[in-house]
């Protein structure tokens, strides 16, 4: 851009100095050129000063251009950064059939969620029952538990690394179906470890029709 903005006032610059030195009737020999020479000194600096004008503006745009490139380079390794670390899950407890009485145990046991419905960045891990964070950042989690009996009470806990965050209790009573839900928005780092917690001597229970779950997913990255 800049060789063509040269060449195109050098142009200029060569037929100023034509119409100056012949465009008028001017007749610039040897006995009387002090005027011709003037003019044509006058017409050159007048075109020196442009020519340097155009050059400062050309630089100031390409400064221009090359702050807005290098903008748009960090706002696309900010996209990329957030695609690469996009998570969210969903797992159930439900079998595909039949029913499941999860506990009571002796000691406090980590829920195993086998049924995954979407582990988009492969946080969760169903082995252990553990969410296993990726990325630092805010997250937004939520676990629904359910009861099917009057002789176990119902006893569970969210835990972020080994802290009780969130709990669901519910005591024996003449009613034997009970279900509860809570959700935490947690401050998490990189290696967190995210599970739902059974205390001993505590039960749930489970079907077909999918009472229980745990499900989460990163609101923004810290």
């Amino acid at each position: 851009m800049k060789i063509i903005l040269l060449v195109l006032l050098e142009v200029l610059y060569l037929a100023g100095s034509r119409k100056v030195a012949g465009s008028d009737g001017i007749n610039f020999d040897n006995n009387s050129n002090n005027d011709g020479r003037c003019k044509a000194e006058f017409c050159q600096c007048a075109a020196l000063r442009e020519l340097a004008q155009l050059k400062e503006s050309t630089t100031n745009l390409e400064n221009t251009v090359l702050k807005q490139n290098e903008k748009i380079n960090d706002l696309q390794e900010e996209l990329k950064k957030i695609k690469d670390n996009r998570v969210a899950f969903l797992v159930k407890l439900s079998p595909t059939s039949g029913n499941i009485f999860l506990g009571p145990f002796n000691t406090a046991t980590t829920v195993k969620f086998p049924t995954v419905v979407i582990n988009i960045g492969n946080c969760y891990n169903p082995s252990t029952g553990i969410f296993t964070a990726r990325a630092k950042g805010v997250y937004v989690f939520t676990f629904t538990v359910f009861k099917n009996s009057n002789s176990q009470p119902l006893f569970t806990s969210l835990m972020h690394n080994g802290v009780k965050i969130l709990s669901y209790w519910d005591s024996d009573n003449a009613d034997t179906h009970d279900s509860g839900t809570n959700t935490a928005t947690l401050e998490v780092e990189v290696g967190d470890s995210i599970y739902i917690l059974l205390h001993e001597n505590r039960q749930i229970y489970d079907d077909a029709n999918c009472y229980i779950s745990f499900t989460g997913f990163l609101l923004y990255m810290l």
